[in-house]
């Protein structure tokens, strides 16, 4: 089905039956990965740019929809609800197919695209807000009882996981993290770096930790 037709406005009636399914856009393309607890801004992007180059982002900004019957009467069912109804239910199948199990069931009882979207971004929001606390604690208090080489990754990680989550830490507040972990044996390393005029990388100082 040619994504190249323009779909129908909200005041105009399509002319037959045909002229109608037409104007139904499906998804060419899947999602690259399933929604889950820790990739929300990832998810939604790819879901935006899909939506968007179909032309279909009014059924996630809002929901409202054409009138159920035309204006001679509800013996006469209004063709474009009939389209936006059908649009609609194709986006939400295809949102939910692309979601993890334990999401799934937050969306019980939804039924148009606009509640699953508003509903996916109250939640993240609020996600997002707690897992941002508690990976920012984790940074400030990294385990030091492991290899330099665990150490490092186990900072990394934290890093990664906070840009996931649209939080993403300067360099210079990753070497901080990395500097004020490390044990009482690296106190003349910490000094030697920290007054030198010229600032270390991330990957300078990890190379001479490692080293």
């Amino acid at each position: 089905m040619s994504s190249s037709s323009s779909p129908a406005s909200d005041n105009e009636t399509p002319s037959s039956s045909s002229s109608l399914s037409s104007q139904l856009r499906t998804f060419p393309t899947s999602l690259t990965l399933k929604l889950t607890d820790d990739n929300f801004l990832i998810w939604s992007q790819q879901v935006l740019a899909q939506v968007e180059g179909l032309n279909l982002l009014k059924f996630l900004e809002s929901s409202s929809a054409p009138p159920s019957f035309l204006s001679s009467g509800k013996e006469n069912p209004n063709p474009l609800f009939l389209l936006h109804t059908q649009q609609d239910n194709l986006l939400v199948a295809w949102l939910l197919a692309f979601m993890s199990n334990s999401l799934l069931t937050k969306m019980v009882g939804l039924r148009s695209a606009y509640q699953i979207w508003d509903k996916l971004n109250v939640y993240f929001a609020s996600n997002t807000r707690a897992r941002v606390r508690k990976l920012k604690t984790q940074l400030k208090t990294p385990k030091r009882d492991r290899s330099i080489n665990v150490y490092l990754l186990d900072i990394k990680r934290v890093i990664d996981s906070l840009a996931a989550v649209g939080s993403k830490v300067s360099t210079e507040d990753h070497l901080k993290a990395i500097l004020d972990g490390l044990p009482e044996e690296y106190d003349s390393f910490i000094t030697s770096v920290t007054s030198r005029l010229d600032p270390y990388t991330v990957e300078d100082i990890e190379a001479l930790l490692l080293a």
